[in-house]
């Protein structure tokens, strides 16, 4: 017998991105609403370049959460559910 445990998260419950500055000095960690995209271009305490404009890493993440928001709206009403699947957080 086995025993499976997943981790699922439904498109409307994914409500912020978190980014996390990785200038060794800051660590600020800053939650983005979907719609805040504007604000994911530099760290606002230390003011660290994360996306460069026009670079294919920006373009990615504004397609990304621009993909995320769409679905949970267009998603709304459908014959089925759609979840991503994520790592279980480890055990203690």
């Amino acid at each position: 017998m086995t025993f499976e445990t997943k981790y699922l998260i439904d498109f409307p419950d994914i409500l912020a991105l978190e980014f996390e500055c990785k200038n060794e000095k800051c660590h600020a960690k800053v939650t983005l609403s979907l719609g805040d995209s504007k604000r994911m271009m530099e760290c606002p305490v230390c003011h660290s370049d994360w996306l460069l404009p026009q670079t294919r890493e920006e373009e990615s993440i504004r397609l990304l959460v621009g993909a995320l928001r769409d679905a949970t709206e267009n998603l709304k009403g459908r014959p089925f559910s759609l979840r991503l699947q994520v790592v279980a957080p480890p055990t203690p």
